[in-house]
């Protein structure tokens, strides 16, 4: 029996050079991983059979198995010791050039005799595998490729890098060749290229994204038992105590000898009579392999004989490769000619099913793998026999983010089947499904089949998986070995092989912030005027590297409102840390607050920041936040955290209370164990700590150690008040210069950036302290800091509503909280912590993220592992009664606080200061962090990623994207989004970003919004033919920055209409829009009376809050969240995958671009020319072979205008204005409409609030009435309503001069429209001119049609009934019905329609004179006229039309919401249409 011997010694450690581990690994890399080889039979005189064996022998080393590890490391060892390898197979030079050569590739796997050099077993999956039984082990029998490690796994694994290209070249100068690449593959390769796996990396070792060619007493071993072939005993023993056995026996052999030898877990060992040597429960756990699908191509040419000689390495997590014309075993071929031919004559007509057999595949296979895949299983013992393959079960795909690569792979092999570079090598009328069909077919595993295995690639991956025998785990690093691959708790033994291998892709943000970025004096010291290059604001977790890091060539200085961390070390030390956080005294290293939500917080005043203050756990951010944050440069990450490391980061000891944690933590399930890591992986870890081994804290303070002591000046206690700007001048932009502060005598000093040094000022003062000194600067919301008299010169906004922190237990804390909220300034004194609002669990979803943490939680505090820390009756439930009583906020307790894990989660919120947000990245700085619109002023903070947003002027002469969406509007954005999780997208946007000033869109500045008329404003305003004043929005976000917010879905009848055929996908895409955005409006006082008159006016029933459009009086969703914030369809970008997007600001479109066309063939958009905000134009085009499309969404003018002026639309429209034809297309323009509204303007007698839509009244006749109130007024109108309005109504007899603010920014009351529902006046569009930003003469039409007049008399007869109804009462003046109000409106300059004297007598000329609009005015691209039922235009290729102008009515009361879900549902619909080619 083959089995380790082991005896109890207390023995040194053994030393092992580096060079050792550095080959191993590069070897089992470069071939586990793939591996191109060619043998010849050397004269091994020192190979030779077991049976020859002494029955014992001693050697400094005893390597078990000579495989693909094992074979170089020998001989590496053999340079200077004693080595003994002990393989269990035979020799590969038997019969190298017949058995082991290219060609008999799937012989030699599938070879079943005794003697053969793979063994083949079934995992408990039902796939089939193979282990290697021979000298040289998987490189005997693999398919040859030999590429080299990524360098993450390297730089992971800490190898010397130098060594390790000296491994390769020792391992490449001996056994790996320049593969010739003939057809086949060279097809294969042309195909990769033509499906977008793209760049072409030629011939190389190296891991490229793309396609290219190309490791207390204790027991110790003391040697080995080994059975010959005849089945005589032996035994290899150690010479000495500093001698190895070094197990390299494989992912299988290597955890199942450890198991046989007593090492593994005891509850498997013990039933099979093992004597356990040491309970070691991960032996044989984490087992992975990477799940492999493919197609089997037949080819009508002949083919060479290939293995893979080159790979595609995709984006998307999969490696893809190629063979061909591989040798067949017999019973193959029979099995094909007898159970195939009939399937492949059913699709291609063979005389003779051995033209494409005979011995050899007349064709090739290409298969995809699934690189780190999450799904793991275990391997167990069948028996104790060594020669019994063990139970394993590899679990694939039991993770869903396997499948999914899964089926991208296989998307990817289909298009290179499908590719125009492959066509030669397939059947024409096989089509890819045919393949499917043929590989289902095939008896490739023991899986079942389903029905759908070849038409769904979900059920195709899982029925027909295979295996590459790239399978690993079982002894892996940090859980059975240690990092110089020791077997824990064993002296004398290693393991080195694939079964080390742990693959492992933060939880604290300390380290991430550090990653950012005799010197240091009191600031009473400072000269009254200094000059630095850089300017650092706080010198916290960012600002201590990022200063440290500049001192190396320039001057800087950092200027910490605190003091030195070094004046009392002691007191931030492990054990003091609550003390610390609750010292109220001056010179404390922490000043608390309470945020608006009851919170009681903490921010950081001293040297280092918060990490002087908080609990020391140090973890990398996970790589998707790397991704997002725009950190492009992945090795730059690695060094600087590996440079923080070096100074501050240690390994904690793990002690009882924490082991315990760890262990309830498994119990509870959080699993699996991941050891010792910084990196972020789901389960339960330990990861750094900035306390060393004595309990002291090393902070960032610690990293200015590393600073060139000339270049830096660190003042301390200095209070930044102010940051200064050059003067201004002819609109150029603000430049920061330099900035005021405070010392701690209250002196004031100056420190500015030094002339012509092309220096900044940085802001790294936290997530409370940038927005704050950028408001203080007048940098922010104008109506916040004129109200407190700062003068706000730049237009730039801290967007601080998108401020978060997460909540919960200590112990307990989730990732990404959907909640947001504000900060505000209390005053001008930089030294007031600011108001903040967190809204903590305002979002539902996090409610439930924390209910699921609590419960893991109580799991881990009632588990068997944690029960010696608790007493036995103070459960976790209990617990939960004994924190409510405590004082940890000051939020109120409720009656079910502990017993309702929700209403505990709200009243026991408490914070680990890890909030951010208010500076985000695409909205107040850009990806570089600089402040936007701004000069040399940057934030160091973290945010949300919209740095994939920037201004037009930057972006190329020429650009490429699969689709090109012009118009970043209301469908513009979530269609962009949506595509941007599977292609490249651009968006063209002719306006700028509604987080420069988002406090310009709130609820109380709709108005003002909507009548800025400078040249940046939201909105363009233009006069329509018929009189009436309009608007077009110009804004990233479109008509929902400007509208009234109010949201409802479309009725039934018009989804019916506008083919929307399915309605679940309607729904989810309504849900994925509200997922985001909507709120529940509050219903105060105004829209409470207003929605009780429409009850009383008998607009029933009341149908309360719904999104649903039904007849009757109705509550619905809004954009605006209870601090009267608006949140638009720009918000909806959050959902876009930002490496995939592109989006343009201020980019006017002025042509669709078209291939030529000849010979009749229809026009096909290929791109579009911009112009950028100088007047510079630019083309962005189509990508070739992406068959992507140009879509407008440039709105109800927009779309309509672009076609005319690309030479789509009326032809004797165009031709006079000089405009090439594409198409005549004579309804482009026509049939436009607008919802014609009227109404009364309500003067109150008492205060109203600030309210938007939130109610409204659905009529049967037809009309929608909908109110708003207490919105600003423009200064202009103030005046206007106090000089001319005010003396008609005392008239009246109504005493408004005594009205509150009558004459006050604010509306005195409020505004009641009736709105026409269906419209039969129609109108049209006409260019004025080629130039596009020119807006169209428009001619809505209104009242043309009889029967619009009479539905809008009805509305208005409506509409008076409600503001004569006593519920309303309380909001109009006595003596002003709603009759008298009619002549109040007929006097107000609501358009430019002439008025008559029967204006305010007759409702039908009421009607016609005082008509306004409600922006939703829609046609021009009708659908079924200009474009088809699925948004293309008719006639043209590749251009589609998605917003309002496709729409023959206006959805619902407004159609916001249905725009939306527009473009979220024909996104899905474009990718699902995608994937249907791909598969085709």
């Amino acid at each position: 029996m083959l089995s380790l011997s082991s005896q109890v010694k207390a023995m040194p450690q053994v030393l092992v050079s580096p060079k050792l581990f550095s080959i191993f690994l590069i070897v089992i890399l470069g071939v586990f991983q793939f591996g191109q080889i060619s043998e010849t039979a050397p004269n091994y005189s020192f190979v030779e059979e077991s049976t020859s064996a002494p029955p014992v022998s001693y050697y400094d080393y005893i390597i078990v198995g000579g495989g693909t590890a094992g074979c170089p490391l020998a001989a590496t060892l053999s340079e200077s010791a004693n080595v003994l390898v002990l393989e269990r197979g035979g020799s590969p030079y038997v019969k190298p050039t017949t058995k082991t050569d290219q060609v008999n590739f799937l012989t030699t796997v599938l070879d079943a005799s005794p003697d053969s050099f793979a063994q083949p077993f079934i995992s408990e999956d039902g796939v089939l595998n193979h282990r290697a039984r021979v000298l040289g082990g998987g490189s005997v029998f693999n398919a040859g490729f030999y590429s080299h490690a990524e360098t993450e796994f390297v730089k992971e694994a800490g190898l010397d890098e130098s060594l390790v290209n000296d491994s390769y070249r020792w391992v490449e100068k001996k056994l790996v060749f320049e593969p010739p690449v003939l057809q086949w593959q060279s097809a294969v390769r042309d195909g990769l290229l033509e499906a977008g796996v793209l760049p072409y990396n030629g011939f190389t070792y190296d891991h490229i994204y793309g396609t290219k060619i190309a490791t207390g007493s204790r027991p110790k071993a003391e040697g080995v038992i080994f059975e010959d072939a005849k089945g005589i005993k032996h035994k290899a023993l150690l010479k000495d105590s500093k001698s190895e056995i070094i197990v390299a026996a494989g992912a299988m052999g290597s955890p199942q000898l450890l198991m046989l030898s007593g090492v593994g877990p005891a509850n498997q060992l013990e039933p099979l009579g093992i004597d356990v040597v040491i309970d070691q429960p991960m032996v044989g756990q984490g087992m992975a392999d990477n799940p492999l699908n493919g197609l089997i191509i037949p080819s009508p040419l002949p083919v060479e004989i290939s293995l893979v000689s080159l790979v595609g390495i995709t984006q998307s997590g999969n490696y893809i490769e190629a063979g061909s014309g591989l040798n067949l075993a017999p019973s193959w071929i029979g099995w094909i000619s007898n159970n195939l031919a009939n399937f492949l004559n059913q699709t291609i007509k063979f005389n003779n099913i051995g033209s494409i057999l005979n011995t050899r595949l007349k064709g090739g296979i290409i298969i995809e793998k699934v690189k780190g895949p999450i799904s793991t299983g275990n391997i167990e013992l069948k028996s104790t026999n060594p020669n019994d393959t063990p139970r394993v079960k590899f679990n694939y795909f039991q993770a869903p983010e396997d499948l999914r690569k899964c089926v991208q792979g296989m998307e990817t092999v289909i298009n290179i089947v499908n590719s125009k570079a492959f066509s030669k090598f397939r059947y024409e009328i096989m089509s890819t499904q045919d393949l499917l069909n043929l590989v289902a077919a095939l008896p490739l595993n023991l899986r079942p089949r389903h029905l759908n295995t070849a038409i769904s690639l979900e059920q195709f991956c899982i029925d027909t998986v295979m295996t590459l025998w790239h399978y690993h785990g079982g002894c892996q690093i940090g859980k059975v070995v240690d990092q110089n691959y020791r077997v824990l708790g064993v002296d004398g033994l290693r393991v080195i092989d694939g079964s080390t291998f742990n693959f492992s892709p933060g939880t604290n943000p300390q380290a991430t912030v550090m990653m950012l970025g005799s010197f240091v004096e009191e600031s009473i010291f400072a000269p009254e005027i200094s000059h630095f290059d850089y300017i650092i604001v706080g010198g916290g977790t960012a600002g201590c590297p990022l200063a440290a890091t500049l001192s190396e060539t320039v001057n800087v200085l950092v200027l910490e409102r605190g003091g030195s961390p070094y004046d009392n070390p002691n007191k931030a030390d492990k054990e003091n840390i609550l003390i610390n956080l609750l010292d109220i005294f001056p010179n404390s290293y922490t000043e608390i607050f309470i945020s608006e939500d009851g919170v009681i917080n903490h921010r950081a005043r001293v040297l280092g920041g918060g990490s002087v203050i908080n609990a020391g756990f140090y973890s990398h951010a996970d790589t998707d936040f790397l991704k997002k944050s725009g950190f492009d440069d992945l090795a730059l990450v690695n060094d600087s955290y590996r440079w923080v490391e070096k100074e501050v980061v240690f390994k904690p000891d793990m002690l009882q209370w924490q082991t315990a944690i760890k262990d309830g933590l498994l119990e509870a399930k959080v699993l699996p164990f991941n050891g010792f890591t910084f990196d972020h992986i789901n389960g339960t870890k330990i990861g750094g700590t900035i306390f060393d081994d004595d309990g002291h804290r090393h902070t960032a303070a610690d990293l200015l150690k590393y600073a060139k002591p000339n270049n830096i000046k660190v003042y301390l206690h200095a209070s930044v008040s102010e940051i200064l700007f050059t003067t201004q001048a002819n609109g150029s932009r603000p430049k920061a210069k330099g900035v005021v502060f405070e010392d701690v005598l209250g002196f004031k000093h100056k420190a500015l950036l030094t002339l012509d040094s092309k220096g900044e000022l940085i802001l790294a003062a936290g997530c409370i302290g940038s927005p704050q000194l950028l408001m203080l600067s007048g940098i922010g919301p104008a109506h916040q800091l004129e109200s407190l008299g700062i003068k706000t010169g730049a237009k730039v906004a801290s967007n601080l509503t998108t401020l978060r922190a997460p909540g919960g237990l200590i112990l307990e804390k989730f990732k990404d909280p959907k909640s947001k909220g504000h900060l505000e300034l209390r005053s001008t004194n930089p030294k007031d912590s600011p108001k903040i609002r967190f809204n903590y669990f305002k979002d539902p979803n996090d409610i439930k993220n924390c209910v699921e943490g609590m419960e893991t939680l109580m799991k881990t505090v009632d588990s068997k592992a944690f029960s010696k820390f608790r007493y036995e009756a103070i459960t976790a439930k209990e617990n939960l009664k004994l924190m409510t009583l405590l004082p940890i906020n000051l939020r109120p307790r409720h009656d079910n606080t502990s017993t309702s894990l929700e209403q505990y989660c709200i009243d026991t919120v408490l914070t680990i200061w890890h909030y951010h947000g208010g500076c985000e990245v695409g909205k107040v700085v850009d990806k570089n962090y600089r402040v936007r619109g701004v000069d040399s002023l940057r934030v160091i903070d973290a945010g949300l990623d919209y740095s994939f947003v920037e201004e037009s002027i930057f972006a190329p002469q020429i650009s490429y994207f699969d689709y090109i969406i012009v118009g970043g509007g209301t469908a513009g954005c979530p269609l962009a989004a949506t595509l941007s999780e599977t292609v490249n997208v651009l968006v063209l946007e002719r306006g700028g970003s509604p987080y420069d000033d988002p406090n310009k869109s709130d609820k109380a500045n709709i108005l003002v919004n909507l009548f800025d008329i400078l040249p940046n404003s939201y909105t363009e305003i233009f006069i329509t033919e018929d009189g009436v004043i309009n608007h077009r929005a110009r804004v990233l976000g479109g008509g929902s920055v400007i509208n009234a917010g109010f949201y409802s879905h479309a009725e039934p009848e018009f989804l019916n209409k506008s083919g929307f055929n399915d309605l679940a996908l309607v729904n989810d895409s309504y849900r994925w829009v509200e997922k985001k955005l909507v709120f529940k409006p509050e219903m105060l006082q105004w829209q409470t009376a207003f929605k009780d008159g429409l009850l009383e006016a008998k607009v029933l029933p009341f149908n309360g809050y719904t999104f649903d459009h039904i007849n009757g009086t109705k509550i619905s969703g809004t954009i605006f969240d209870e601090d009267g914030h608006r949140h638009s369809a720009a918000d909806l970008l959050e959902y876009a995958k930002p490496d995939n997007i592109k989006v343009y600001l201020h980019a006017t479109v002025s042509e669709i671009l078209f291939t030529e066309q000849g010979n009749g063939s229809r026009p096909k958009a290929k791109g579009v020319v911009f112009e950028d905000l100088l007047g510079f134009k630019h083309k962005a085009l189509l990508t070739l072979g992406s068959k992507g499309e140009v879509i407008l969404a440039a709105g109800t003018i927009g779309s309509p205008q672009l076609l005319m002026l690309s030479g789509i639309g009326p032809a004797h429209q165009l031709g006079p204005l000089g405009i090439e034809m594409i198409m005549d297309q004579p309804m482009v323009g026509q049939e436009i409409t607008d919802n014609p509204s009227n109404g009364l303007f309500v003067f109150s007698p008492s205060a109203v609030e600030v309210s938007s839509v939130s109610a409204v009244g659905i009529t049967k006749t037809n009309n929608f009435i909908e109110s708003i109130s207490g919105v600003n007024l423009l200064p202009s109108w103030s005046q206007w309503i106090s000089d001319n309005l005010l003396p008609i109504l005392n008239q009246t007899g109504a005493k408004v001069n005594d009205a509150p603010n009558r004459t006050t920014s604010r509306v005195p009351g409020g505004m009641i429209l009736a709105k026409v529902r269906f419209p039969m006046s129609k109108g049209h569009l006409e260019l004025r001119s080629t130039n596009p930003k020119d807006t169209p003469k428009v001619r809505f039409n209104y009242f043309k049609d009889p029967k619009d007049i009479k539905t809008c008399v009805q509305g208005m007869e409506t509409l008076m009934k409600t503001v004569d109804s006593k519920a309303f009462s309380k909001f109009r003046y006595e003596a002003i019905t709603a009759k008298e109000n009619l002549k109040i409106m007929a006097m107000l300059p609501v358009n430019l329609r002439p008025k008559h004297n029967n204006t305010a007598t007759s409702l039908e000329q009421y009607c016609i004179d005082t008509v306004v609009t409600e922006w939703h005015y829609h046609g021009g691209c009708e659908l079924g006229k200009v474009v088809d039922k699925n948004y293309r235009v008719r006639g043209v290729d590749s251009l589609r039309v998605l917003d309002a102008s496709t729409f023959k009515s206006s959805p619902g009361t407004n159609p916001q919401a249905t725009l939306m879900m527009l473009g979220r549902y024909i996104g899905v619909k474009i990718q699902k249409d995608r994937q249907a080619r791909k598969r085709k």
